[in-house]
């Protein structure tokens, strides 16, 4: 596993002032970030036939034959327990023959859980995208795409986040998908048969072709915002308190007009702590893009 690096960056509009102004960013649901494809439940179908076989397989025919006699009317138990032990072997034998026979199971999935896959998926989508948030971060600050891309043509600019600050590191056990950075994974393609072949890593899977954005992500449970806004379309964000201490760097753009540089240089005046946030600029350097000190 690759090691996280000291800093992480994230490219805002000039705007985002307000980020450092009240020392809280948004966690975005996934289907307000810029990749459709976020969280992308890709799996043809939510089982196949033989997925279900195996199941029925594992627990068992004469406990499923058993269980489903409790379910008849007491009466009619009766009558089935009252018969010859030879022929109610017999009876049990020929159903679990019968319904665990491949033909019967592609029956039941064709007519039931084939149709509702679609409907299954989108439920699942639906209930992540209320429930978590991704604030992405990227390894690179010198990146033209990113600074044409998310901050405005380089009118924005670039914060650094110190990932060894207590913000980043509340992982509360091995298993937990929240509270800690990961990488993001680059696959050409995250097509699986179902859902039991999906990969547990689709929370942090993209395309290959987003690959340069060398991205390292945070998820949050939505739930535990400190702050939430319903905009005028009822859309909702997400804000959560950061330290002033998680803030490590600035990077102004190319084209940060000196208002923006101000404000920032302004408000960071008024973080505490501060002195160990430091400034820089990008400039046209003799062999292209750089960062330089402010």
């Amino acid at each position: 596993m690759e090691n996280t690096p000291n800093i992480l960056y994230k490219y805002v509009t000039p705007e985002r002032t307000d980020i450092l102004k009240n020392l809280k960013i948004r966690f975005t649901q996934p289907s307000a970030l810029n990749d459709p494809f976020e969280f992308n439940l890709a799996f043809k179908e939510l089982l196949t036939s033989k997925d279900m076989l195996r199941q029925l397989n594992i627990i068992g025919p004469k406990t499923l034959f058993h269980q489903s006699l409790l379910k008849l009317p007491t009466h009619q138990r009766v009558l089935i327990y009252s018969l010859p032990k030879e022929q109610l072997m017999a009876m049990k034998e020929k159903a679990i023959e019968k319904f665990f026979s491949l033909e019967t199971i592609e029956s039941i999935y064709n007519e039931y859980v084939k149709p509702n896959t679609q409907r299954i998926k989108s439920e699942i989508y639906s209930g992540l995208d209320k429930n978590i948030g991704v604030l992405s971060l990227t390894a690179n600050c010198e990146t033209p795409p990113m600074w044409a891309s998310y901050a405005d043509n380089s009118k924005g600019f670039v914060i650094g986040f110190d990932t060894k600050s207590d913000f980043f590191n509340r992982r509360r056990s091995d298993k937990d998908e929240f509270y800690h950075l990961r990488k993001v994974l680059y696959e050409d393609s995250q097509q699986a048969n179902s859902i039991n072949e999906m990969t547990q890593n689709f929370l942090i899977q993209k395309n290959k072709s987003w690959e340069y954005e060398n991205e390292w992500r945070i998820l949050l449970p939505l739930n535990t915002a400190n702050t939430e806004i319903t905009t005028d379309d009822d859309s909702k964000i997400f804000l959560f308190d950061i330290p002033a201490s998680s803030i490590s760097e600035i990077i102004f753009g190319l084209n940060t007009t000196q208002l923006t540089i101000d404000d920032v240089v302004e408000t960071i005046s008024n973080l505490t702590p501060n002195s160990h946030i430091k400034l820089s600029k990008a400039i046209k350097g003799a062999t292209g893009f750089e960062i330089a000190p402010f």
